[in-house]
């Protein structure tokens, strides 16, 4: 079909003159290494923590671009830093498949250490380490789950990610978007879903199918379990035990969570459809239908390989009951994210393992993903540890949808087609106006290619092999 609405914004990627030499890319380490980090969780991280007779380790995968690390680490000596580097060799550098994120993110043999940990770079026992070695500064992972009360407080050190696997990545606007504005982008959406969202439902959709529908329930807002059909101890449990922020019902500074998280109430109600043909790990797959009833997935179609494996994960995992969830199986929704970031992007070389692939995409603004599965760091995940069940999540990306909070004065609207709403707030364009120009630091710097969308074409055509189309089409000079 023609694409013939024009309320999708047309293709474009930032340019990125990605530096080739160490000493071209030591300018945005230095900005890297200066800045504070803590609230800033992803491609904003800074190392500014520390500084002259410090110590730090750097741990870093085999598949990490080695003048990214270099530069890291000459930026931090520079400022009086002493640094140490761990190796994880996780193996040559390859294609992405289709089924990556149910392989890595899915754990099938629970006596096994984390697949995906090591993955991402990740060692829970070079963390034992640091602390015994008395280092200020724990470097570890791409993405996904860090101590976080090290993160947050300093002790027994500080810890922070090095999420830039690449020059043009690292040297990317998103990377150096002012942190203070990415705050208030990030706060004016939280404070947008808290406003009108409290007791009322949210429908999102999207052009490739998904239609989905939940309640922000005010159980989920409340500060303690009372009234709720949580156990109090279970509560308790997620603070004292695995430090999860719910009762700020909020992440750090990437993304803003659009759905509270587990555990889920026994009136949990999520229902419709989730459709989509990207995810974070995987290269891009077949489109992929989940049917979901009162929060559960019951049936999943398409997918290709990645529908497969899904399907075979669902039925061996049907009639085991998870902590965190009020009925039997693994694939629960648990998350619902929306990114801020307008600068973030997917990189060039996505199909390959040695960049982050589509999962730093899913932080542009107004980007949402849908997480189905047991979330880390929780009670599900040690409980299925324990009893040798199958644990984890899958992501699914939705690039150009619209997110509506459905009050009794009409919708309220926080993503539309893909644009999240408070980049036209008035204090948000006066904080981005002292920094230039608020139109051109505002405007989303990636928007993807779809066909039938945003572009000439088929859209079926396009689900049927989104990578081959992508891959030729998305990174044409």
């Amino acid at each position: 079909m023609a694409a013939d609405d024009d309320r999708f914004p047309e293709p474009c990627r930032p340019s990125i003159d990605a530096p080739t030499d160490l000493e071209s890319l030591l300018p945005y380490a230095r900005d890297i290494a200066a800045r504070p980090g803590g609230e800033n969780n992803f491609l904003t991280t800074g190392y500014g923590m520390v500084g002259d007779g410090d110590d730090a380790l750097v741990v870093v995968r085999s598949l990490h671009d080695d003048m990214v690390v270099e530069a890291v680490i000459t930026a931090l000596r520079e400022r009086g830093v002493t640094v140490d580097r761990f190796d994880i060799d996780i193996g040559p550098d390859g294609e992405r498949t289709t089924t990556l994120d149910v392989d890595l993110a899915i754990t099938e043999n629970p006596a096994e250490e984390d697949a995906y940990n090591e993955f991402l770079g990740r060692a829970p026992w070079l963390e034992t380490v640091a602390a015994e070695q008395g280092y200020d500064l724990l470097i570890e992972t791409t993405a996904g789950p860090i101590p976080w009360e090290a993160h947050k407080t300093g002790d027994p050190y500080y810890v922070e990610r090095i999420p830039w696997q690449s020059p043009e990545t690292m040297a990317s606007p998103a990377a150096h978007f002012p942190a203070d504005l990415l705050r208030l982008i990030t706060r004016k959406t939280r404070e947008l879903i808290y406003e009108h969202g409290v007791g009322a439902d949210v429908r999102i959709t999207d052009p490739e199918g998904t239609d989905l529908r939940f309640t922000l329930h005010e159980e989920y807002f409340r500060n303690d379990p009372a009234g709720t059909d949580i156990d109090p101890d279970v509560w308790e449990e997620y603070y004292d035990e695995y430090d999860w922020p719910r009762r700020e019902f909020t992440y750090p500074d990437n993304h803003v969570a659009g759905k509270p998280w587990p555990p889920l109430i026994d009136r949990e109600n999520a229902s419709g459809v989730i459709a989509s043909t990207l995810g974070h790990h995987s290269k891009p797959y077949p489109r992929i239908e989940l049917d979901v009833e009162d929060g559960r997935v019951t049936e999943i179609r398409g997918g290709g390989d990645r529908g497969d494996r899904l399907r075979e994960i669902h039925e061996r995992t049907r009639d085991v009951t998870y902590p965190d969830f009020p009925g039997d199986g693994l694939l629960w929704v648990w998350e619902c994210s929306i990114g801020t970031n307008p600068k973030a992007f997917r990189p060039s070389s996505f199909t390959k393992l040695s960049e982050s692939g589509t999962l730093t995409e899913r932080l542009r603004s107004g980007v949402i993903h849908i997480g189905v599965g047991t979330l880390s760091l929780t009670r599900s995940r040690d409980w299925a540890r324990e009893h040798g069940e199958i644990y984890g999540h899958v992501d699914h990306h939705m690039n150009f949808p619209t997110y509506e909070i459905l009050t009794d004065d009409g919708p309220v609207t926080v993503v539309e087609d893909g644009r999240l709403t408070v980049l036209d707030d008035p204090a948000v364009r006066d904080a981005a106006a002292e920094y230039g120009d608020p139109d051109e630091l505002l405007r989303e710097a990636w928007v993807p290619p779809l066909p039938g969308v945003n572009v000439e074409g088929s859209y079926e055509t396009y689900a049927e092999a989104p990578a081959a189309y992508l891959s030729t089409t998305d990174y044409r000079p």
